[in-house]
């Protein structure tokens, strides 16, 4: 058995893959997979560069409830707010200029964006 995994990060349209798979006689076979991009989940934070304000959304088939929270390098907290899938949030947080990380949390998993304010 030969199992395939991948990730597919800011996905806009319905992409196929072509895997190239060996069985146990050594004879290769083709699986191909369409993945449609509405599927797929994905968070989004830009824009990327900032000077301190900028979008956070998280793209998902599943309408729910999403923890984001903004930590600095060091790991504290600078921001944590709680919102829903599917919609554009606005981010302004009053921090210094730095890499930031977002992880976004819901009941179906957790995504993770780094952005850099100026």
């Amino acid at each position: 058995m030969v199992t395939l995994s991948y990730t597919i990060a800011y996905a806009s349209t319905t992409t196929t893959y072509s895997f190239r798979v060996r069985n146990g006689a050594g004879c290769p076979n083709y699986v191909n997979n369409t993945i449609a991009s509405s599927s797929i989940t994905t968070l989004a934070a830009y824009p990327n560069p900032n000077n301190g304000a900028f979008i956070v959304n998280l793209s998902s088939p599943i309408n729910e409830g999403v923890q984001i929270t903004i930590t600095n390098i060091l790991g504290q907290k600078v921001v944590s707010m709680v919102t829903v899938t599917n919609k554009e949030t606005d981010m302004k947080p009053n921090t210094l200029p730095g890499i930031y990380f977002i992880p976004a949390i819901t009941k179906t998993g957790q995504w993770n964006a780094k952005i850099v304010i100026k």
